[in-house]
C-alpha cells in the first residue's frame, strides 16, 4: 500500500513457463494477491530447478512467512 519495494523474496525468482510443446504445454499462474490481504500466493517453478508448486506466504512484521506449499506438475525434463 505504501509502494515500498522489497527485494528479499524467500523463493528467489519464479518461472511461470510455458514448458513443453503443444498440446502438452504447462504454464503456471505466477503471483496472486489482494491489497487488503497479507497473503501472497505464488504458483510456478523456482528458477533453474524442478521445485514446482504453489506457495502460500503471509506478510508479517516486514517479511514473508511460508504457511504452506502444494506441489504441482513438473515440466518435461524433470525427474519424478
Amino acid at each position: 500500500m505504501t509502494g515500498r519495494l522489497y527485494r528479499d523474496f524467500p523463493l528467489g525468482e519464479i518461472n511461470v513457463g510455458p514448458y513443453g510443446a503443444f498440446p502438452h504445454l504447462i504454464t503456471y499462474n505466477g503471483e496472486r494477491y489482494r491489497a487488503e490481504s497479507t497473503l501472497l500466493i505464488v504458483n510456478g517453478c523456482r528458477m533453474e530447478t524442478c521445485d514446482c508448486g504453489t506457495w502460500y506466504l503471509n506478510w508479517k512484521a516486514g517479511h514473508f512467512d511460508l504457511v504452506g506449499k502444494q506441489r504441482s506438475r513438473r515440466p518435461p525434463g524433470c525427474a519424478n
